[in-house]
């Protein structure tokens, strides 16, 4: 599996370039749809998370990216407790 570096993302992200291409020939194709964006995030201490310093930044910069992207916020919601799975997600956000 090749992995893809992009200038929009810090290193620590890798791209898998198998999904890369099928992304980017359904979006080339003419025959695309609308894409649901589902971010389940995980926060560290240092980010302020849920109201204050790099988190708000963030949370305030966000609308005005996914509108240059075409795209818009739909829902953000706190995650307050998991039925299943034992990834430890914050917040989940829909764009």
């Amino acid at each position: 599996m090749a992995l893809v570096k992009t200038e929009l993302e810090p290193p620590h992200l890798q791209r898998n370039a198998d999904d890369f291409t099928a992304v980017r020939s359904i979006a080339e194709s003419g025959s695309d749809g609308p894409v649901l964006m589902l971010n389940m995030n995980r926060y560290s201490l240092e980010s302020g998370f849920p109201d204050r310093g790099v988190y708000k930044q963030y949370i305030s910069g966000l609308g005005n990216f996914l509108e240059g992207a075409g795209a818009k916020l739909l829902w953000r919601f706190p995650v307050l407790g998991q039925a299943v799975g034992d990834q430890k997600i914050h917040e989940i956000i829909a764009c």
